[in-house]
């Protein structure tokens, strides 16, 4: 009987952060925007000021990552960001006027940047030397399943009476949900995660089970300085960039739905339908990646990707059409979870994997922060949503070919060995 590997608890612990963290923190903001605004005497502009407030603040803590995690555990910082995060969202509960919100923004955004958008990408590669792709696609549907979950979990509390001693419900609301987010991921951060493998006395999987006394490995691979000026990594940046930006309209799907086949009843199932897409499209983009490597991993998403947005755009009034191109755009947006990872790995290796993968996740947060006024101005300015989904056509080609490049010029790039831990 095969021996159960610690990596597995990994995963795990990475599916909880993403699972409690992720769902609130993506699935929560729109619920709050009527009874928030109306109580404080707030416009949604106002309101929304404190979603770009947060993910600029995401954006700052993704680039000051590398120095961090050179300093410090992971186990210790993903502690510590629970704690922030969880405080965030309680700030948001006593708010007020709007400062609150943008101080519990703050707050939210830099706990959020170690429990969502860099977990996965730096934990499992130390764990896994094989099937990366494959643990990256199962931890990564955390995001999606609490997506679904804790919609509806959050629209109750914000209907429901208020509690805690609140006098509105989306008060205790806030304050029930940053409580969650100690109360679950707090334990999970000091009892289940973990480093490096030597840690637990063994080696990554696929490569063994018992690790030597020093617990270190000679790796080869590219160092920050060299990949961050190559350019294999301009490639690789424009291909981020090209698979962030039609992440939002996964939001505008609804409203297109209704636009384009009012009688049909799909504008309240197609943005369910885009994220369990996304869920599947985790295992689907991890399985091409561990099989084939990135280059075809990067050509299937952005070629699913084609295929979804031509249903969407050709679709017209029929509803299976529609739904089908949803779920297709929405295996493509599951490219911005899965795929950084296993790119900076096969093109620049193991050896500054910690510096270089944050540098390039940085971009994402800053593409995010721009893409819903983006596509809110272009509809705007068109009245159609054609335009916005041939953008997002346009986009998945450049994500198949600059991956390709990216890849390619990579393997021109001097490569040194050094010894880490793992």
């Amino acid at each position: 009987m095969k021996k159960f590997h610690y990596g597995y608890m990994i995963i795990a612990a990475v599916f909880i952060d993403l699972l409690v963290c992720g769902g609130i923190f993506f699935g929560a903001s729109g619920i709050f925007i009527v009874p928030v605004s109306t109580a404080l005497g707030i416009g949604q502009g106002d309101f929304s000021m404190y979603l770009t407030i947060q993910s600029f603040t995401m954006a700052i803590g993704v680039m000051i990552a590398p120095k961090i995690l050179a300093k410090f555990s992971y186990r210790m910082i993903n502690a510590v960001a629970t704690v922030i995060s969880g405080l965030g969202f309680v700030l948001m509960g006593f708010a007020q006027n709007v400062f609150f919100l943008y101080a519990g923004g703050v707050l939210v955004g830099t706990g959020c940047v170690f429990l969502t958008y860099l977990i996965a990408g730096v934990l499992l590669p130390r764990w896994f030397k094989k099937n990366v792709g494959t643990a990256m696609a199962i931890a990564m549907s955390g995001l999606g399943i609490g997506g679904i979950i804790f919609n509806p979990v959050i629209s109750f509390f914000v209907n429901a009476e208020p509690m805690l001693g609140f006098s509105e419900s989306w008060r205790s609301a806030y304050v029930i949900l940053g409580l969650l987010v100690i109360a679950v991921c707090l334990p999970v951060a000091l009892f289940i995660i973990r480093d490096f493998p030597a840690d637990k006395g063994i080696l990554p999987y696929g490569e063994g089970e018992v690790v030597e006394a020093t617990g270190t490995k000679i790796v080869e691979g590219v160092s920050k300085s060299v990949a961050a000026k190559s350019i294999s990594f301009v490639w690789y940046a424009i291909m981020v960039v090209a698979f962030t930006l039609p992440g939002a309209i996964m939001t505008y799907l609804p409203a297109f739905a209704t636009a384009v086949a009012p009688e049909s009843g799909i504008s309240a199932i197609i943005a369910s339908v885009g994220n369990l897409g996304a869920i599947v499209g985790g295992f689907i983009i991890g399985w091409a990646n561990d099989k084939f490597g990135a280059q075809i991993g990067s050509l299937v998403a952005g070629g699913i990707g084609i295929l979804g947005f031509v249903l969407m755009i050709m679709g017209g009034g029929s509803a299976f059409i529609l739904l089908a191109g949803s779920a297709l755009y929405g295996i493509f947006y599951q490219l911005n979870s899965v795929q950084m990872p296993a790119m900076v790995s096969a093109m620049y290796g193991e050896r500054e994997y910690d510096k270089i993968f944050p540098l390039g996740a940085s971009i994402s947060p800053w593409v995010g922060m721009v893409s819903y006024s983006l596509w809110g101005f272009l509809f705007d300015a068109t009245q159609s949503y054609t335009i916005m989904l041939l953008a997002g056509l346009s986009c998945s080609v450049i994500t198949c070919v600059t991956g390709i490049l990216a890849v390619s010029a990579s393997k021109k790039l001097p490569r040194e060995t050094a010894e880490i831990k793992q």
